[in-house]
């Protein structure tokens, strides 16, 4: 979904303020496109796949209004490791197993800073869902599961940010690896990239990433796997939104429904102290 981003904004005013005024109209050009037979048949090629990968995914749009980021902050959970640990546990409720799951950190603080991976499917949230499939775990139980995944889903994502991730550090390494494996001879690529948990973890089941611009009401992306979910959101004061994707029919609605449901167990959890029961189906 296209949305007009913070630096066109910029440039915007920029050029009205100073542009017209002469002072950098001499520093402006206009660039003409010169597409020969060769590029035009590339773009109506490119222009047909993108149709097709459009027409194979699904999404569906999610407007929670029950709560937001005034109802977690004021029950004393992050806003976004709640999210993150919905998306844990309808996944669970989805499938029976967990699945690798991408979450975008921004590491603006650093010059020319993009993103690092945060990966929130930790052994907390593994054992949070656990608790909620226990029929003997009291509200207490869950409710100091839920906490601990959260803030420790607060903590990785603050080591992202600053920078202290593994997933861009370890992608380079294996970049650099192969450039190598090209030019020497014999060189093989370190056994950590051979590893059946690198490609596990390589795997995202569930590609997230969490949008901040109160002035948007979605936004999102596909899936990256074939059985995957793409999961955009925004969490607002009072509410939040979800656009879900699938290559699946019906997958997302389905998700969507799930994840609706998570959010109210979760609210019932932190308010009223109503444990979570769901079918105990793990496969892990």
């Amino acid at each position: 979904m296209r949305t007009r981003c913070d630096s066109e904004s910029s440039f915007s005013s920029f050029d009205a303020a100073d542009a017209t005024s002469g002072q950098i109209a001499h520093l402006v050009h206009k660039l003409d496109f010169v597409l020969n037979d060769t590029l035009l048949s590339e773009i109506d090629k490119a222009t047909l796949e993108f149709g097709k990968l459009g027409g194979t995914t699904f999404t569906h749009i999610l407007h929670f209004t029950q709560y937001g980021k005034q109802f977690c902050v004021k029950n004393k959970v992050s806003p976004d490791g709640l999210v993150q640990m919905a998306f844990q546990l309808t996944y669970y409720k989805f499938t029976g197993t967990f699945g690798s799951t991408y979450e975008s950190a921004m590491t603006k603080r650093f010059f020319h800073g993009r993103t690092e991976c945060m990966r929130s499917l930790t052994m907390q949230a593994v054992k949070m869902v656990k608790s909620f499939t226990d029929p003997g775990s009291t509200s207490l139980e869950q409710l100091k599961a839920l906490r601990t995944a959260t803030e420790y889903h607060t903590k990785k994502t603050n080591l992202a940010k600053n920078g202290e991730g593994v997933d861009r550090h370890l992608v380079g390494l294996l970049n650099l690896a192969r450039i190598r494996q090209r030019s020497l001879p014999g060189y093989e690529i370190p056994e950590i990239f051979k590893d059946p948990a690198w490609s596990r973890m390589r795997y995202d089941s569930m590609s997230t990433s969490n949008c901040g611009g109160y002035s948007l009401s979605s936004f999102g992306f596909g899936p990256v796997v074939p059985d995957g979910f793409g999961l955009g959101y925004i969490i607002k004061d009072k509410c939040m939104h979800f656009h879900i994707t699938s290559f699946i029919k019906g997958n997302a609605k389905k998700y969507s429904q799930l994840l609706q449901q998570s959010f109210d167990e979760m609210a019932n959890l932190l308010v009223n102290g109503t444990p979570i029961h769901v079918s105990s189906k793990a496969k892990v």
